[in-house]
């Protein structure tokens, strides 16, 4: 209230704003300061009448060296920061990491929540190829490493894959995690075999939810199913790790919720 009008941020524009205690300094020293513990947070709309919330934030314990907020501008998710950027957008340091998938023996449908380093599929299994049969893709194509065949190609972490092992393993993938909110699948018509690329389980319904008239039915590699039109729903919740073939009526496209 010392300052009334005395500053404004242009659209699509960023101001610095220190929560120091210290607002003798000018407009910009705000007077108060955040706690490193964890607090509430508010901006608001004070007029003669009414006190009217703009954006509201509460925010846990937080790290030295270390910003919180929005990624992307203006979005509802909210992340930890190691770079600052003061008086530009927000940016969102994703470090290398790593998904270890279980393979049953036999056929199973896995996918990953990780974009590999190395997109080459002979790559991807090498640690355990003497255990792997045949790799599948959605389109038929084929890794059959008996005979050195790789029809496949790379790894597309949009997709499913069908894996025939000879015994139950373990296979490792490393590379960059994938953020699901702002990497939609478009999906034709007809038999489609998915990723799940959340790192958590969340509900089917719920993620089919904004296509579900176009969905006729999803299957996992164990042949459980989640049948829309008839309200079955054997699957519950999709897995990390595993891949899902999906029929659809019509061409759409399927954005999965941000991780928690």
């Amino acid at each position: 209230n010392s300052y009334p009008d005395s500053t404004s941020i242009s659209a699509n524009g960023f101001m610095l704003f220190w929560a120091n205690s210290d607002s003798e300094k000018g407009v910009h020293h705000l007077n108060f300061k955040l706690s490193q513990s964890g607090e509430d947070l508010g901006m608001y709309y004070i007029t003669q009448s009414d006190t009217l919330p703009i954006d509201t934030l509460s925010f846990g314990e937080q790290s030295p060296d270390t910003s919180y907020g929005r990624f992307a501008d203006g979005a509802n998710d909210w992340y930890s920061m190691s770079m600052p950027t003061p008086g530009n957008s927000n940016i969102l340091m994703i470090i290398s990491d790593n998904q270890i998938i279980y393979l049953p023996q036999n056929w199973s449908i896995i996918s990953s929540y990780i974009n590999p380093d190395t997109l080459d599929i002979t790559n991807i299994f090498q640690p355990i190829v003497n255990h792997i049969i045949l790799v599948k893709d959605g389109d038929g194509f084929v890794y059959w490493p008996q005979y050195n065949l790789n029809v496949i190609g790379d790894w597309v972490y949009e997709n499913g894959y069908q894996v025939k092992t000879d015994s139950q393993q373990d296979l490792t993938i490393n590379g960059t995690p994938i953020v699901p909110e702002t990497n939609p699948l478009v999906l034709p018509a007809g038999w489609n075999m998915i990723a799940y690329l959340r790192q958590t389980p969340y509900s089917i319904e719920t993620i089919f939810s904004s296509i579900v008239s176009d969905v006729l039915l999803v299957k996992d590699g164990d042949g459980t199913i989640y049948w829309p039109q008839y309200g079955l729903n054997m699957i519950n919740d999709m897995q990390p790790g595993r891949g899902y073939q999906i029929r659809l009526i019509m061409g759409s496209t399927l954005t999965y919720p941000a991780n928690l």
